[in-house]
């Protein structure tokens, strides 16, 4: 495989990644609201449990995006007044 190709494959899975990221945090927002956090945190227990490293990692990306996401919210709230 060519260099060019495999950075081009990289890429497009770090895309997908962040896509997924994006998707779930906005899913556990609009499903959960105020306790996205804690829903997360869950699914993180979960996954620490089972000793899924991979999920672990997945949802503590998803859990920072979900809290960014919540700041925005109250930001722009705020700053509507």
């Amino acid at each position: 495989m060519r260099l060019g190709t495999m950075a081009q494959d990289l890429g497009a899975t770090a895309r997908s990644t962040q896509d997924e990221i994006a998707r779930l945090a906005r899913t556990m927002d609009l499903v959960h609201g105020d306790r996205g956090v804690e829903a997360v945190d869950r699914n993180i227990e979960q996954a620490t449990g089972q000793g899924e490293w991979d999920d672990v990692s997945k949802w503590h990306r998803v859990r920072l995006r979900l809290i960014r996401l919540q700041q925005e919210r109250f930001l722009n709230e705020r700053l509507a007044r």
